[in-house]
């Protein structure tokens, strides 16, 4: 929960600042300031996780220390150069006009239609900045954690919280409404056209809940045929984390509920309604990948991946609401089965 209130405050009044430049036409100099102080922090958070696993190998132990997950060196000096990398990208984004020139040009195509980033826009920067940096603390996160076993154990000693799920879903919408400026740069009914909040029609209703239920087959058929190629000790190990999620949120019907409209809600507007129109499908489905990681180093992101471009698809050919939809009935439909049939199998499908 303090990373929810964290994230809240600190990020929440850095796109908040970002838009204010943008409105006022200012040169950015306090929020390229604090861009830059979290692209330090990015690149010192390498630094950290090397100090953490000389620590554990090294075997100086308290008793809070025996009982933190073994990280190899190799893993820290490796993860040491991917901050490097991100942080001084996002160093390089911000000081740099022609690097995001370059970016327009060669990477999101910014030319096409539904894709309008522009390289002079404080808030776009803002955003590249915020997505590099938000994949390295993921990632390195789930290197402190001890890898996916780590994470299995987290989320079964910390169970289901109704609080972390609204707290996430706040975040997000929060995210998502200050960074298209509402009431900065929009009104109120131009940020909901904005990020495709419209009235959903009972057509789109079907065509919703029937590509979610479409790809959630889809997913479960290409997550059991890998199966049959890999042993049940790397099923096991690379299920664990995602089937613990699942087990935390299949105690009752209502607690599955929320947690696929929670991140349905929230995951649809951020990243399909926010962030896709500017950044593309592609970007955009790989950003929301990678901040999943459960599925870190493990077939199911491929998976959920192709699951995320279609709800891309959705939300470019019908509305951010229609994509909500058909995510709501794609992570509801495995609590949705333990209910009526059973235990399901696959729990690893769910996002």
């Amino acid at each position: 929960m303090q990373y929810v209130l964290f994230g809240i405050v600190v990020v929440g009044s850095i796109i908040y600042a970002a838009n204010m430049q943008q409105v006022n036409q200012g040169q950015g100099r306090l929020v390229k300031g604090l861009l830059l102080f979290l692209s330090i922090l990015g690149i010192s958070f390498g630094g950290l996780v090397l100090l953490t696993a000389i620590g554990s190998s090294l075997g100086e132990a308290s008793a809070e220390q025996v009982e933190n997950p073994e990280i190899g060196i190799g893993v820290a000096l490796a993860f040491i150069a991917v901050s490097l990398v991100l942080g001084s990208s996002s160093m390089i984004v911000v000081v740099s006009l022609r690097a995001r020139q370059w970016i327009a040009r060669t990477v999101i195509r910014s030319g096409k239609h539904q894709r309008r980033y522009r390289p002079d826009s404080m808030v776009h920067t803002t955003a590249i900045v915020l997505a590099l940096l938000a994949i390295l603390f993921v990632l390195g996160n789930f290197i402190l954690a001890g890898g996916i076993e780590g994470l299995a154990a987290e989320f079964e000693a910390s169970g289901s919280s109704f609080g972390e799920l609204l707290g996430n879903v706040l975040m997000f919408v929060l995210f998502a409404l200050i960074g298209v400026g509402l009431f900065i740069r929009r009104n109120g009914q131009q940020t909901l056209q904005r990020l495709g909040l419209n009235t959903i029609t009972s057509r789109q209703v079907l065509i919703g809940a029937g590509a979610g239920f479409m790809m959630f087959w889809i997913a479960w058929g290409l997550l059991a045929a890998w199966t049959l190629f890999a042993s049940p000790e790397q099923i096991a190990e690379q299920t664990a984390a995602s089937e613990q999620l699942f087990l935390a949120y299949s105690s009752s019907l209502l607690a599955g509920f929320m947690l696929a409209i929670t991140a349905a809600i929230g995951e649809e507007i951020l990243f399909r309604g926010a962030i896709q129109p500017i950044f593309g499908i592609f970007w955009t489905s790989a950003f929301f990948v990678s901040l999943h990681s459960q599925y870190i180093l493990t077939p199911t992101a491929v998976v959920i991946f192709g699951v995320a471009v279609m709800f891309g698809w959705l939300r470019y050919r019908f509305n951010t609401t229609t994509a909500i939809m058909a995510h709501f009935v794609y992570n509801f439909i495995p609590f949705l089965l333990v209910w009526t049939v059973g235990q399901f199998p696959m729990e690893s499908v769910i996002r």
